[in-house]
């Protein structure tokens, strides 16, 4: 429950930044555009006397909006938070939450099979199939590495109780890293200002 609040808030925010973006875009130069309506349409206009598609604003507006939207839906997905702990990517993200551990909504990552249980935040039996090769234990804004493999429990290590474990893995070296959506999007929009 806590999560889709949080959620909602964080994608809230998002769209408050994309409308406070396109305000400030479109204000900067009064030129190119008055309204979002106008800014969005596809007829030229004209600045310092030459004329120029708006459609090139388009381009960045996307960039910044899939960027406040990827950082509100996917701050803490599993294969980010591994990748910030040095691991090639997340297998399975579990939350606690009064004392009921759930999947998160980012799910499982393909050809893996996991569960976690517990009666508290305080202490979490997990499996993995095939194996793990540690477990992030995430308290209050601590994180703890523990080993991997096919099943252990965590404990909580620091003062706080866990808030979340995420099971994480390693290449092993023949795989083709995934292109992210970000990161296209990313490249789409430097292209579309070079053109």
């Amino acid at each position: 429950m806590a999560q889709g609040i949080k959620r909602l808030l964080l994608t809230k925010i998002a769209h408050r930044l994309s409308q406070t973006t396109n305000k400030l875009l479109l204000s900067a130069n009064e030129d190119i555009c008055t309204t979002f309506i106008y800014a969005v349409s596809f007829s030229p206009c004209t600045m310092g006397g030459n004329t120029m598609n708006k459609n090139l604003l388009i381009v960045p507006m996307i960039v910044l909006v899939l960027a406040a939207s990827a950082f509100a839906n996917g701050v803490e997905n599993p294969d980010k938070e591994c990748g910030d702990h040095g691991f090639d990517f997340g297998i399975a993200k579990y939350e606690c939450d009064g004392g009921n551990w759930a999947l998160s909504d980012d799910g499982e990552r393909a050809g893996y099979t996991t569960s976690a249980t517990g009666d508290s935040c305080t202490s979490v039996d997990w499996t993995s199939n095939p194996a793990a090769d540690n477990v992030l234990e995430k308290a209050e804004q601590d994180y703890f590495t523990h080993p991997g493999g096919t099943s252990g429990t965590d404990t909580k290590s620091g003062q706080h109780d866990i808030s979340h474990i995420t099971l994480c893995g390693y290449d092993e070296g023949g795989e083709i890293p995934e292109f992210s959506v970000l990161a296209a999007v990313a490249v789409l929009g430097i292209a579309g200002i070079i053109i």
